[in-house]
Order: structure tokens, then sequence, then C-alpha cells
């Protein structure tokens, strides 16, 4: 067990002279998209970094459990805890880490502080690996003419979303000018007009600035796991697994309106003989699922990423639901034969072209969308 503001590394074999691949990694979903990676592009000479930021939605132990299936040569585990540990502590990584250069650097996370860091990696490749919808999110800021980004240095030192307030916008922009003093005074140069970001998804991206976008259909983690020998569901139970979201952060909408929307969609496939599953996301407000089990509703709550939940329970499922859920996506590529639909509330776009764009990318996949009443907040 590696303690809280440590950086650990366990080399398991000798690197060679050629150039080195490294992937970050900071949930189970990550590792699979890595070790989809690694297989995809046949790297050798691989350094795995795992970091874990404190974050109680990261399961450290499912990352542990599988990481027998990514042949790393190097393994680094930067465990900050305490926060006034981490910038000293990234700057020790980015010390051991530029003792090599890369051919790939992969990652699923674009945040401000992993930003900073790949800038200060020599690497010939960039590349994010889904993380949910984000990459699709990701995508539509920094390349899509319409979306949020639309200049001319395509890679920012941090996401343009708007903060709430003015003092949390001055905040984050005092940390950020803290946070470049500090690296600075390292030795580090901050560079980011030299970035450019491409993406290993199952998402269908449309390329606008010559991006690379690498495509997969997770085929390693469906050999792993033998998904080729599942038995057909056509027997089984009529269920619907539903995937929650917290569209109260997302769209502003209140509880109570949430679940009349659960409701409505439950409605829907009880009139059809289908049972309604239930599955919150791990960031939903706990009263909606209180509320939604008093009136009577089956509630799964998993320990872990629903996808994984599945994959480990040998699970085979017939129905598929949400709202814009990563989900959908990735379901539907490890089980092809389950049918997958989404649902909308009408939302001002112009607000959240973020979203719009995870349904355009929805539409894509030939996923049904149903229409729920007017909603504008």
């Amino acid at each position: 067990m590696i303690q809280k503001g440590e950086l650990s590394v366990r080399d398991k074999n000798k690197l060679t002279k050629q150039n080195k691949n490294i992937f970050f990694v900071s949930t189970a979903l990550h590792l699979f998209n890595a070790i989809e990676a690694q297989h995809h592009f046949k790297t050798t000479n691989n350094i795995l970094v795992l970091l874990f930021f404190g974050n109680k939605s990261q399961d450290e132990t499912h990352i542990q459990t599988y990481l027998e299936y990514f042949p790393y040569d190097k393994l680094i585990i930067f465990n900050v805890g305490n926060a006034r540990r981490y910038h000293a502590l990234t700057v020790e990584l980015l010390n051991l880490i530029n003792e090599y250069t890369y051919d790939r650097l992969f990652l699923g996370y674009f945040s401000a502080n992993l930003r900073r860091i790949v800038c200060n990696i020599p690497s010939k490749k960039l590349f994010l690996y889904d993380d949910g919808t984000y990459s699709i999110a990701l995508h539509n800021e920094l390349y899509n003419p319409k979306g949020v980004s639309n200049t001319s240095q395509l890679i920012t030192r941090y996401s343009e979303k708007k903060r709430k307030t003015k003092f949390k916008q001055f905040k984050f922009l005092l940390y950020d000018y803290y946070r470049e003093v500090y690296f600075r005074l390292h030795g580090y140069n901050n560079d980011f007009k030299q970035i450019k970001l491409d993406f290993f998804t199952i998402f269908n991206l449309t390329s606008y600035a010559k991006e690379n976008i690498v495509n997969h259909q997770f085929e390693r983690i469906q050999n792993i796991f033998q998904l080729s020998n599942k038995i057909s569901s056509t027997q089984k139970r009529k269920n619907i697994y539903f995937l929650g979201q917290p569209l109260d952060k997302a769209l502003n909408i209140s509880n109570d309106q949430y679940i009349s929307y659960i409701i409505e969609i439950a409605s829907h496939y009880k009139n059809n003989q289908i049972h309604f599953i239930y599955v919150p996301h791990r960031s939903e407000n706990p009263s909606i699922v209180s509320s939604l089990a008093l009136e009577k509703f089956e509630v799964l709550v998993p320990n872990i990423p629903f996808e994984i939940y599945l994959l480990e329970n040998n699970i085979d499922i017939t129905y598929l639901a949400s709202f814009f859920s990563s989900a959908l996506f990735t379901l539907k590529v490890l089980f092809p034969q389950i049918k997958v639909e989404s649902f909308k509330i009408p939302f001002n776009h112009e607000k959240r072209n973020d979203i719009e764009a995870i349904y355009d990318t929805i539409r894509k996949e030939n996923i049904a969308i149903h229409l729920l009443e007017n909603y504008l907040p």
C-alpha cells in the first residue's frame, strides 16, 4: 500500500534505448482504455502512471485488480493525499518522467493540472482516451469551429468553461498563476503552443483541424472477459437498466422535476411490460435515490462503474437507457445485442452546447432519442 503524499516506482522490465510510451490512469475505466490503447498501437517500453488524488470516486482497488492485463515495464504511483504536497510531488513526478523521451503519451483527464504536466513532457503524440462523454465535450471545445474556444491556439491552459461566480473565477485564475510561477521556479516553461491533442475513442467524432481520431471497439477488453461466448439474452427477463445522472448540476433542474422525469420514463417501459431498474450516478443527490425507493422503484447501487459491474458479475442485459451517459456508448460496444435508448430534456443549447454535442454523437450511433416535456432553465 502506497502512503498518501508519496511517489512510488516499480521496475518490472528493463527499458530499452528506444523511445518510451507513457499512460496516465486515474480510474478503472482509464485502465481499460490504456489496455486497449497499448494493444491497438502495440507499444513497448511502457510506463504506467497511476494518479491518485484522494478522490473517493476513484477505485484504487479495482485498478490493482486489473493491473495484470497491462504490460507495463515501469510503474509509477502518484498518491498525493495532502493537497499541500501536490505541486512538490508533481515536480518530483516530472523530474522522473523527463529522464526519457516518448513516442506516445496517453491520458484520460485533461484538467488544468494535467495540461500543465503534459506540456512539460517531450512526446511525439498526445492522445486522450475516453473518460465518459468528457471526450466529446472536450473535442467540441477545442476543435469544433462552433464550439467554445474557436481560437488559433487550440490548446489553452485550462478549460474555457465559465465558473459560477466572479469570485470563483478570480480564485481559479489566482491559483493558476501560482501554479505557473511554481513550475517556472522549478525549471519548467509551461509551453502550451506546441500541444496537439489526438483522440483514442469509441465515439464517432469528426476531425476539424487535422487532429487524429483513432476509433476502437474494446476488442482487447471483450477478449479478456470472453464476451463473444456470452449466451444471447433473448430468453431472459425483460429488464431495462436506466442510468441516472446528476442533472441538478448539469442542467440546474430541481430534484422533484428530475424524479417526475424518471417516473414518466418508467411508465413508458411498464406499459411495454419491461421491468424498470434505476442505477444512480455516483454524484447524484442521495435524496433522489431515497425518494425513488419510496416510490417502490427497484434501485441498484453498484460500488463500481456500471460497465465493470456487468462484466464482473457476468450479467447479460437486454435493454439500457439514460439521458446522455457515456455508458450508452460503452455498453453498446461491449454488448452489441442490447437495445439502447436515450431521453432528452429540451434545454438552452447556447448555454450547454457541450451537452448538445453529446446528443449529436448519440444520433450518429443510431441510438433512439425520446424527447420529454419542455424544460428551459
